[in-house]
């Protein structure tokens, strides 16, 4: 009887176990995927910014040489 009530416990455990390990493999693929996206936003990003002070710089540069 003590060893049916005991490998009741560890397949429960096993069970619990199997779940959590589930979950961490889920929530790691989401930060995996935050990440991903938080890159290419701030590589789309810092791609917009370059542009936009190279096209000020080329304007201030056409501005005072026509000056």
């Amino acid at each position: 009887m003590a060893y049916v009530f005991n490998s009741f416990i560890d397949e429960d455990n096993l069970n619990r176990e199997k779940f959590e390990n589930e979950n961490d493999e889920q929530n790691l693929s989401w930060l995996f995927i935050d990440a991903c996206t938080t890159n290419i936003l701030l590589f789309f990003w810092s791609k917009y910014t370059i542009c936009w002070y190279g096209v000020n710089l080329i304007s201030l540069i056409v501005y005072t040489s026509k000056q």
